[in-house]
């Protein structure tokens, strides 16, 4: 009787045990089959010496099939190398190691077969056999790769807008005095065309710095009367000097106007040609035609109806796949190796400042086309020349009080205000102008108006300055001026601070234009 309890009692926990094993296993199993990260057990391959050359999937779970493209089918039952070949030496030195010190590991790894980066952690659940337990973070590494990149662009744009302000201060000094020199040998002397030359020259340069801006920081265009044919030749012309390339230029006869920033439309055709050039190693033609189009109120739903300025740009390269077509406007999109991914998503940004559109075409292998469509202005006049002023002398010399903590601006203001009739008194800093106007008010002898820089590194500012001038006399006009031309306060002036405004560099006609628009409304 006794032995027939024992074998019951056996037998009883025996089935307790079975039982307790398969929950177990059934609970592993539901884990294993949901968990969100993706889980492989394999079995190693080693060679006749022993050492680890390959790996078994014995099993995956869904997760995994999600993560890889994998299916479970497809996997279980073969080796690594049979699935994906050429597999990367670092994953079969990685999982040998595990499987012959036993010691786990974690790791970040980029597969280049699955074009995703993986969170790995690889372990031996027990002798020849290793565990996988695999995580996706590709888009937390790209978000973090953008914010890198985007820390990157803003040091850029702090940099840009120094460099922008120092050589606008400098290119002040040349425009204002070279458009001064202009006026006063009067427009049909013999000097007054290379004069209007070398202005054209120095504001190209200013234009440069601009382009700087609009890259690193975005910047609302700037628009004047644009020559747009002699624009589009000298870009092309220009970003081809140096290649094997060669180009065909076709021009309608009468092409539209347009009112457009010509630096920033530069900056967009240097961009696109380049790109046709990279896209023919071997040299080839580009195609540029520009002309002028309609587009009707149902024609394109992204567009105003109206009339259009289409300048589009062919190459004879090796085309845009049809997966990367939808991409190529993407920031930090690129399929370069030095590419920056910026380029045309700079290029995309300025035209639709310009209430424009850019699209592309391309079929692999049969090149690709550029089209950018951008809206003539009104009436066909363009001005290819900087203008001369043409505005009268005062009689009455008006006190102007001029902040600027640069000498030759300094210098360039008095003489053009002096030559304009009013009486020019300047002041290298805020602190020393809001003396000077504290004396203007105590004498009775007020200023007309005040033209403060914005920015006096070591000082007080032209903002802070207006403030404080704006306390003592509500009524005084006050002028802000700077060389960071995307500078929030420019472009329009804080009605509650500023009367208006001026970017530097600025010629004898923008000046005065600024100046004796203000006097007029407030000081007539």
């Amino acid at each position: 009787m006794a032995g027939c309890a024992g074998i019951a009692a056996y037998s009883r926990r025996r089935f307790i045990q079975e039982n307790a094993l398969r929950d177990s296993e059934q609970r592993f199993r539901s884990l294993f089959m949901t968990m969100q990260e993706g889980f492989a057990l394999h079995e190693i391959r080693c060679d006749a010496k022993g050492a680890p050359i390959d790996y078994l999937f014995l099993d995956v779970n869904p997760s995994f099939e999600k993560l890889t493209g994998l299916a479970h089918g497809d996997v279980v039952g073969k080796t690594a190398s049979e699935i994906i070949p050429p597999l990367e030496n670092y994953w079969h030195e990685t999982y040998g190691k595990v499987a012959l010190t036993g010691e786990s590991t974690h790791f970040e790894r980029y597969s280049k077969e699955l074009d995703r980066m993986f969170e790995v952690t690889v372990y031996s659940p027990k002798p020849g056999q290793l565990a996988t337990i695999l995580f996706d973070v590709t888009e937390q590494h790209r978000l973090q790769e953008e914010a890198v990149k985007s820390q990157k662009l803003e040091s850029l744009g702090i940099l840009a807008g120094g460099i922008a302000h120092d050589f606008n201060n400098i290119l002040t000094a040349i425009i204002g005095n070279i458009s001064l020199a202009r006026w006063q040998a009067g427009e049909n002397h013999e000097i007054s065309e290379r004069l209007a030359e070398c202005e054209k020259a120095a504001s190209r340069a200013a234009e440069i710095t601009r382009q700087l801006l609009t890259f690193a920081r975005g910047g609302e265009p700037e628009k004047n009367y644009v020559d747009i044919r002699k624009l589009v030749e000298e870009a092309v012309l220009f970003s081809l000097h140096g290649s094997n390339c060669r180009v065909a230029f076709e021009f309608d006869k009468e092409l539209w106007s347009l009112v457009a920033d010509a630096g920033q439309l530069h900056q967009v055709l240097n961009n696109l040609v380049l790109n046709a050039i990279q896209a023919m190693p071997e040299g080839g033609l580009i195609s540029v035609k520009t002309n002028n189009v309609l587009i009707a109120t149902t024609e394109n739903p992204a567009l105003k109806p109206g009339r259009y300025v289409r300048i589009g740009i062919t190459d004879q390269g090796g085309g845009i796949s049809r997966e990367n077509l939808g991409k190529i406007f993407d920031p930090y999109f690129t399929t370069k190796d030095r590419g920056t991914g910026l380029g045309l998503t700079s290029a995309h940004s300025i035209i639709r400042r310009h209430e424009g559109m850019m699209h592309v075409e391309s079929v692999p292998g049969n090149g690709t086309t550029f089209e950018i469509l951008l809206p003539a202005a009104p009436g066909t006049t363009q001005k290819s020349l900087p203008e001369m002023f043409e505005g009268r002398i005062r009689s009455d010399s008006k006190r102007i009080l001029v902040m600027d903590d640069e000498e030759m601006i300094r210098s360039l203001a008095q003489n053009i205000l002096s030559q304009l009739g009013y009486k020019a008194v300047t002041s290298s800093d805020g602190a020393e102008a809001l003396r000077l106007y504290q004396a203007s008010l105590q004498s009775n002898e007020p200023f007309s108006a005040v033209i403060l820089d914005m920015t006096v590194p070591g000082g007080m500012g032209g903002k802070e300055t207006a403030e404080k001038i704006r306390a003592l006399d509500k009524d005084a006009v006050l002028i802000i001026s700077s060389g960071y031309s995307n500078d929030s306060l420019l472009g329009s002036a804080d009605e509650n601070i500023f009367n208006a405004s001026i970017k530097k560099p600025y010629n004898l006609a923008q000046f005065a234009r600024v100046i004796e628009k203000e006097l007029k409304i407030h000081r007539a």
